[in-house]
């Protein structure tokens, strides 16, 4: 085996100026490419943020025109044509308020209005809107025969509109209703200005289909009463 001079081993001094040199430059650029990366991620970072800032401007911006609207609605039974009757949209009276008004003021509309045509079915959503022993009264007075019936009021040709004025409550579970009447009877027109006060709650809710379609919430008129209002002339006097 020959045998291999050790200077021919050594490393010159250019060999090793070179080798330092690559090792600069190897150490520079893995410098130069890790702030490269950061200032690309610096950069993806800045951009998500201004991203997740338009997208909170943007939602901002539709946060109005993005709402519930509370409805309740009529359904005919018959034909199953559906009416808007009451939208929640006023911020100054709460949900069961609203509700409340909506029955109390179709009740009295429902006992107080007339035409002949109308009459078995302003009886049929009465009973429904009544607790039972205000179903008896209600079945005493309306019965045809009955001198308090509106029949025997109206008869086959009168009618009777009501306009509700008002509606208060003197306590959560009583309504005072202010409306009058325009009646038509015989060829002339009245008026008659009322008060009416009813107490109210709210049961279960109807199980049969045609009774929810007059009463899904289950509101019962648990008394009844009206009363003529005085309403002054022209000359102060009732």
């Amino acid at each position: 085996m020959a045998a291999v001079d050790i200077r021919e081993l050594r490393v010159t001094k250019q060999e090793e100026e070179a080798y330092y040199k690559d090792a600069r430059s190897w150490d520079e650029d893995r410098i130069a490419n890790a702030h490269k990366s950061r200032r690309a991620a610096w950069m993806v970072a800045s951009v998500a943020c201004v991203i997740a800032v338009l997208l909170a401007v943007a939602l901002a911006a539709l946060a109005p025109l993005k709402r519930v609207e509370t409805y309740l609605v009529r359904v005919d039974s018959a034909t199953g044509i559906v009416d808007n009757v009451v939208r929640v949209a006023d911020a100054k009276l709460g949900r069961d308020e609203t509700m409340n008004r909506y029955f109390l003021r179709r009740y009295v509309v429902l006992r107080q209005s007339y035409t002949r045509a109308q009459l078995q079915g302003n009886y049929e959503q009465l009973f429904l809107l009544s607790a039972p022993k205000v179903r008896k009264d209600l079945r005493t007075e309306w019965q045809l025969g009955s001198p308090t019936s509106p029949y025997k009021r109206y008869g086959e040709f009168g009618t009777a509109e009501v306009k509700v004025m008002s509606v208060a409550f003197i306590k959560l579970n009583i309504g005072q209703i202010r409306y009058y009447v325009v009646e038509h009877l015989h060829g002339l027109e009245t008026q008659r200005h009322l008060i009416a006060t009813m107490e109210f709650e709210y049961v279960a809710a109807p199980a049969s289909e045609e009774a929810r379609a007059v009463n899904p919430l289950g509101f019962q008129v648990t008394s009844w009463r009206t009363d003529e209002e005085a309403v002054l002339t022209d000359e102060g006097k009732p």
